[in-house]
């Protein structure tokens, strides 16, 4: 689950973001990634009735409208491009293939790595786009949910907020370039952020294990973001369609949030536009990019209403 953190983002200054280009970059080009769209992501796997059973996909749902799927078609090849890249290939191949053990004297489990396996992680992927659908439903507080497929329990259903579908059949194309950005890489996140929960649901784990023991939760969607951005990304206010920015935090445990929010020193720092379209750019892709991490962000952004962070600038 892909939760939604509604309070205190709006304590963003709106001056200091303009200033920023943290929501409006008069620069900003259409996406130009022409890399195919993984079959996880194709678009019978977005029906809008039609159910998995046995892993197979019953008669007579409707598919995703064309012009919908074709609106949402840059999220959908960056998405592509996360899973499939060397740079985040290699977290998706432990998850695949990596093996399940118990922490001797603990309560909780760890993935243990095995050697790289591209090839073997490509095709595990590939198959797995036969067990898991997407589906859009208004979310309470969340932007997106993954739940067993109940005529199969090892197929999953990704469910979206009905809000990005919304947005996506009309207002985003009145919208301006740096908006629709946000809303194609909030989606793009999303997608990949509960396809890790849904592939623990096809290989039958009991519970999520720790990606790694030195991640804060066992928590596999966070643990991808933390691999490729180097912390979290969300919308600022809670905003499915990202209208006011999207804002880098550090990953922390739940409790360990909890308590820095009530210290008014828990990092909150505006990604800027610039970085927001480098992730849209063909040729950024073409360059050799070992990892895609947000760079170390250094502003404090008190947990209160009245600051005015200095921005950084991923």
């Amino acid at each position: 689950m892909t939760p939604s953190m509604k309070n205190p983002h709006e304590c963003f200054d709106k001056a200091a973001m303009d200033a920023a280009n943290c929501l409006e970059l008069p620069s900003a080009t259409t996406p130009t990634l022409t890399n195919p769209i993984h079959p996880i992501f194709r678009a019978s796997n977005f029906p809008r009735s039609s159910r998995l059973s046995g892993g197979k996909r019953l008669i007579g749902g409707r598919k995703i409208a064309p012009s919908v799927y074709a609106t949402i078609s840059p999220a959908l090849r960056l998405a592509s491009n996360f899973i499939t890249q060397p740079a985040g290939l290699l977290w998706w191949s432990k998850l695949l293939l990596g093996t399940v053990q118990s922490v001797p004297g603990e309560d909780r489990e760890v993935l243990v790595d095995v050697p790289p396996t591209f090839g073997l992680g490509k095709m595990k992927l590939t198959e797995h786009a036969e067990h898991v659908s997407f589906r859009w439903r208004d979310q309470t507080d969340c932007y997106a949910s993954t739940f067993r497929e109940p005529s199969n329990p090892s197929d999953s259903i990704i469910y979206l907020e009905t809000k990005m579908k919304t947005f996506a059949e009309g207002e985003y194309h009145a919208s301006s370039t740096s908006q629709q950005l946000r809303f194609q890489f909030n989606l793009a996140l999303n997608l990949c952020h509960e396809l890790a929960h849904s592939v623990m649901y096809r290989r039958q784990i009991r519970r999520e294990p720790f990606f790694d023991l030195a991640e804060p939760e066992a928590e596999l969607g966070a643990s991808w973001e933390y691999s490729i951005f180097g912390g979290k990304i969300q919308p600022i206010n809670g905003s499915p369609t990202a209208r006011d920015g999207l804002m880098w935090y550090p990953w922390q445990s739940p409790n360990a949030n909890k308590a820095a929010m009530q210290r008014n020193d828990r990092r909150f720092v505006a990604v800027t536009m610039g970085w927001v379209v480098s992730q849209f750019d063909v040729d950024s892709w073409k360059k050799v990019r070992p990892q895609m991490t947000v760079p170390a962000c250094t502003a404090v952004v008190p947990y209160r209403d009245d600051f005015k962070p200095q921005l950084a600038k991923p």
